[in-house]
Order: C-alpha cells, then sequence, then structure tokens
C-alpha cells in the first residue's frame, strides 16, 4: 500500500482535516518511542525515561482479580480454529498480523512480498472492512504517551473518515471465539456496577483509555474521535464501537482510577529500592571493634 500520509492529509477536504493534522504533526509524538519491548519518553532535559505498558496497569486498577488467562483457555478448548496448535499459537498469531497490516501500510506489494510470502486472510478481511466503512488508513501501531501516568501505548491503526474527518482509533483482537462478549462480573473502582468484566470490554477500555491520552495531550475534542475494536477469527469478524459517552461520563474518573492505582505502585517501587539500598549499605558497614580499657 506504501501510505504516504502527507499527500492523504494534503489532498483532504481542508474543512475537515484539523484534526487528523493535529494528531500527525503533534510534536509531542518524536517524544516516545518503543524499543525492546518498552516504551520510553524523552524528558524535558532530553532523556529518555521508561515507561510502563497500558495493560497492566489497566489490569491492576480495573481487573486484578478476574483471570483472563482462564477464559482464553476455555476458548480454546471450545474453539477448533486453534485448537492443537500450542499454549501460544493465538498470541503468536495476533502478532503476526498486527506487524503484516503495519507492513503493509509502509511497504510497496514488491517490498511486502519480499518480506511476507503473502498477506494473511485476517489482515486481508480488516482492510476490506476499513474500505466498507469508508476509512482511510494513515498508520499503524502509533505510540502515544502520558507523562503524569508514566505510562505509554500504540494504537493499532489510526484511520481517516473520508465521511466525516473524524479520526477513527482501532484496537486488533484475534481470536477468542464464542468468548470475547462472555461476562463474568463487573470491573472495579469507578466502573463498578457500570462495566461488565469480558474481554470485549477489556479492549474497550484499552482504546478508551488511548483516546483519553489523545484528547488529553494533543488536545482533541471527543467529537472529532472515534473509538473502534476490531475482533476476528477463523468464523467471525466484528467491529464494536466504543461509546463516547462513556468516556464523557466516565474518562475523567478512569484517569484519575489510573493515576491512583499506578503511581502509588511506582510509589512503592521506589520506596522499597530505596530500603533495599539503605539495608545494603547498612550491612556493608564494618563494625569496629571495641577498644578493652586497660
Amino acid at each position: 500500500m506504501n501510505v504516504n500520509i502527507d499527500e492523504i492529509i494534503s489532498n483532504f477536504n481542508p474543512n475537515k482535516s484539523l484534526p487528523i493534522k493535529t494528531l500527525i504533526y503533534n510534536k509531542r509524538n518524536s517524544l516516545v518511542v518503543f524499543r525492546s519491548s518498552a516504551y520510553y519518553m524523552r524528558d524535558k532535559n532530553g532523556k529518555f525515561v521508561i515507561l510502563s505498558g497500558l495493560l497492566p496497569a489497566l489490569k491492576k486498577a480495573f481487573y486484578k482479580d478476574k483471570d483472563s488467562f482462564k477464559m482464553f483457555k476455555m476458548a480454546k478448548t471450545k474453539s477448533n480454529s486453534i485448537g492443537g496448535f500450542g499454549r501460544f499459537f493465538g498470541s503468536m498469531r495476533g502478532s503476526l498480523i498486527h506487524e503484516q497490516l503495519n507492513d503493509f501500510l509502509l511497504f510497496d506489494k514488491e517490498n511486502f512480498l519480499k518480506k511476507h510470502a503473502g498477506l494473511h486472510p485476517f489482515g486481508t478481511r480488516i482492510l476490506q472492512l476499513i474500505s466498507e466503512k469508508n476509512w482511510i488508513p494513515i498508520v499503524s501501531e502509533f505510540d502515544i504517551f502520558d507523562e503524569k501516568l508514566k505510562i505509554g501505548t500504540s494504537i493499532d491503526m489510526v484511520c481517516l473518515s473520508k465521511d466525516t474527518g473524524n479520526i477513527i482509533t482501532i484496537e486488533i483482537k484475534t481470536g477468542y471465539k464464542n468468548y470475547f462478549e462472555i461476562k463474568n462480573g463487573y470491573m472495579k473502582g469507578c466502573l463498578k456496577g457500570i462495566l461488565p468484566y469480558s474481554l470485549k470490554n477489556c479492549a474497550t477500555l484499552q482504546i478508551l483509555t488511548a483516546m483519553l491520552f489523545i484528547i488529553k495531550n494533543h488536545k482533541i475534542d471527543i467529537s472529532y474521535l472515534e473509538g473502534y475494536v476490531i475482533q476476528i477469527n477463523d468464523e467471525e469478524l466484528n467491529s464494536y464501537k466504543v461509546s463516547n459517552d462513556l468516556i464523557i461520563k466516565y474518562g475523567k474518573k478512569i484517569y484519575d482510577n489510573l493515576h491512583k492505582s499506578h503511581i502509588s505502585e511506582i510509589k512503592l517501587k521506589r520506596k522499597l529500592k530505596k530500603d533495599k539500598k539503605e539495608i545494603r549499605s547498612l550491612q556493608s558497614i564494618k563494625k569496629t571493634p571495641k577498644k578493652r580499657i586497660k
């Protein structure tokens, strides 16, 4: 596909292009990088500071007591599409789809086929869905961060709506056949009694929080943002739109819950690290033998 972002934006309706320009050309985009399985933020002094990932922070704040892997194992047992391929096949296939979609947007056909034998059927179906919705793919694996929370994450794909000019943010999930929407109690914190716990709602919370980061840090109004979770397996292709009303009503509370939970954990880790350092320092001090008084 070899997406030319500048060309797409420059040729788009100028009356509708301000939101996507604000997102794509924002200076803060250069302040975050993803290297060696970790996110890093460049601070005011130009030094890179490691960030925490979003998923562990969300789990701790909203569904720490829930066993999502148990639900995944149930899905593996009942689903023929992932049965017999080993414990990590689902996550491996998900990684492949993300990598291929990223490369498909970056490379032309010739260079894409040098790296991949062809586009996985899942990738083809996802791109067909995007086309049917009249969206233009802009970038995949779009890195964002929040300096107050010390959290970094990536949006699986950012698209531009031809109809409205809205920014389309997409979270892609592979697998979970027949179990993606199964509910098991509720999330905790500010979402207790509000948002049921399910794999679908975990993904919803993930893209919702990414949207919150954009609203807060890129200064883009929620009316110009749309969030979607796309779930795909051998038999299903589902698209779930995130409710902007949920963001308006609970967005600040979700952010505050994350801050309270995550920052307190960071402070605790720092304290424990400091305590261990002080203990090692005390242990290294040699005791001075007492002199006998003659």
